[in-house]
């Protein structure tokens, strides 16, 4: 019986300053891909001269070319329906993945053929490569493991949301039977497609840092609008609504999380106002003392809306982070 195959697709616009190093790590791994299939949504950046370059010494690369620029979902489909894997990796064009991530990957779900992927631990990098420090997601398991659908709601359940997309190998087949990335959904279609495969088919995981993700300003994770992420939002949670024996603690723990991440971006890029502010708390399946307060501040003060928006997001944190964030505050004034 021949080993399942693997395609990666590398959904690419406009990044010529990282595509290279992101198709090289992939040519490196131990154990190789069958095929790699960049697809360029009509980039205007020298991406097409970086992929010929990677091409000439690379036989399994092919590259799809968009004439037109479709967005990233309809990028990452079309992909999907190109490849010819058994399993299937969507390595975004700035990220990069560690030695040993498709060896490792790959023989968890050869071990488990039910699991629809397996999952693995992530960096976070800056533009330049750098590491800023782990992603701090969940770690479910001190050894790899996989959680079968019966177990699928228990999991998210007392973890939260522990899928790294960035870090993950998919089944292609179960992929395409959801239909792909949900365009609705935004930059977080990825995300729905864990959730909802890990609920119908169940997932491995294994506890090892195996990829980086790059966190880029105004890229498509961090760069959405206010409007954008209310919108994809509400989408979401009809879909969510839709997943048998998903459990309602998550999604109002994971809804939180999500409201908070995109709050927190649009502070930090300096683009959000008193009336958007309060309209995201809007989306909180519960309200605490916290968001009321918040709420309270904006009413009353909404000039400080930055200062008001960073309390409550650092009031959000569990305490490990608070003394973290505080320690480097102070560090930072003694050092000044």
């Amino acid at each position: 019986m021949s080993a399942p195959s693997l395609s990666v697709v590398v959904p690419s616009y406009n990044h010529a300053p990282f595509l290279g190093e992101a198709l090289e790590a992939v040519a490196r791994q131990s154990l190789p891909p069958d095929e790699i299939i960049v697809v360029d949504d009509a980039s205007t950046d020298g991406s097409l001269e970086v992929f010929e370059r990677f091409a000439r010494g690379c036989k399994s690369a092919r590259l799809i070319r968009h004439e037109r620029n479709l967005g990233v979902c309809p990028t990452v489909n079309a992909g999907l329906a190109a490849a010819t894997g058994d399993y299937v990796r969507i390595q975004s064009a700035d990220d990069l993945i560690l030695p040993g991530f498709f060896e490792k990957s790959m023989a968890m779900l050869a071990t488990y053929p039910r699991a629809a992927f397996s999952s693995a631990l992530g960096l976070v990098v800056g533009r330049d490569g750098s590491v800023l420090g782990p992603n701090r997601t969940p770690v479910i398991a001190s050894c790899p493991i996989y959680v079968p659908p019966e177990e699928a709601a228990r999991s998210l359940e007392h973890h939260g949301f522990w899928i790294v997309s960035y870090a993950a190998i998919f089944k292609r087949s179960s992929m395409l039977r959801e239909g792909g990335n949900d365009p609705e959904l935004g930059a977080m279609a990825d995300s729905y497609l864990d959730v909802a495969l890990l609920i119908k088919e169940g997932g491995c995981f294994i506890p090892e840092r195996l990829a980086c993700w790059r966190k880029l300003d105004g890229s498509y994770a961090l760069g959405q609008s206010i409007a954008a992420f209310m919108a994809a939002n509400a989408r979401l949670n009809e879909r969510l609504a839709a997943l048998p024996g998903l459990p309602k603690t998550f999604v109002r723990r994971w809804t939180r999380e999500r409201v908070n991440a995109v709050l927190y971006e649009a502070d930090r890029q300096g683009e959000v106002s008193a009336a958007d502010a309060s309209r995201m708390i809007g989306l909180m399946p519960a309200r605490g003392i916290s968001e009321k307060l918040l709420l309270l501040l904006l009413k009353r003060r909404p000039e400080r809306r930055r200062l008001w928006i960073k309390l409550y997001i650092f009031l959000q944190q569990s305490l490990r982070d608070k003394m973290r964030i505080a320690a480097g505050k102070f560090a930072k004034i003694f050092s000044d």
